[in-house]
């Protein structure tokens, strides 16, 4: 079982961990909608860029239909997003890459400069709260 987040991502020194800030938490402790966590690359089952329904443009048409690269996935926080009326957040499912241990890096290059989507195992999410 996994968890999706919406995450902003920076790069750290060491090129095995990446600090995380998990925006759009919801819970019944008081935790703020972001915080900020230190992640170990290989516990992360996948990422993927993240773009905003309100930023589709006349390229994007297909948007939910089967031939779409964008699509809605459920994540951490899109219960509050409705509840908010904040924009929708989807997935480029051609941006899908996971973590390379030989290599250090992961199956493709990482926009850091955008919001993206973690997968994270839930064992591992339960541990980073």
């Amino acid at each position: 079982m996994s968890v999706n987040c919406l995450c902003l991502i920076k790069q750290t020194e060491d090129p095995s961990w990446i600090t995380v800030t998990r925006l759009r938490m919801e819970n019944n402790r008081g935790q703020p909608r972001n915080d900020k966590i230190r992640v170990y690359l290989p516990f992360i089952v996948g990422i993927a860029t993240a773009r905003f329904v309100h930023e589709l443009n006349e390229n994007d048409k297909n948007y939910g239909k089967e031939n779409s690269t964008y699509k809605n996935i459920e994540y951490h926080g899109m219960n509050s997003e409705c509840e908010y009326d904040e924009a929708r957040a989807i997935v480029d499912v051609r941006s899908w890459a996971i973590w390379n241990e030989n290599e250090t890096r992961f199956t493709k290059p990482i926009d850091y400069k955008n919001y993206m989507f973690i997968k994270f195992s839930r064992i591992y999410w339960d541990d980073l709260n």
